[in-house]
């Protein structure tokens, strides 16, 4: 299941939104810029579900360092 709170925030840095919960119907889309469509951000879960992954391993390994 997509986390669109995390794709809004990892790939459209600065736009403003308001979403609740993790339904994107209820996404507002308050930027100038284009709303994402649900399939853009759906799409684009994948990569940012294996980037918070790499974080956590990283974060991790640094404090067990």
């Amino acid at each position: 299941m997509t986390d669109y709170a995390a794709v809004l925030t990892a790939n459209y840095p600065g736009s403003e939104w308001i979403m609740d919960g993790n339904d994107y119907s209820t996404l507002q889309w308050l930027s100038d810029t284009p709303k994402p469509t649900q399939a853009e951000l759906d799409a684009a879960w994948p990569e940012v579900e294996y980037s918070k992954q790499v974080a956590a391993v990283h974060e991790a390994r640094r404090i067990a360092y």
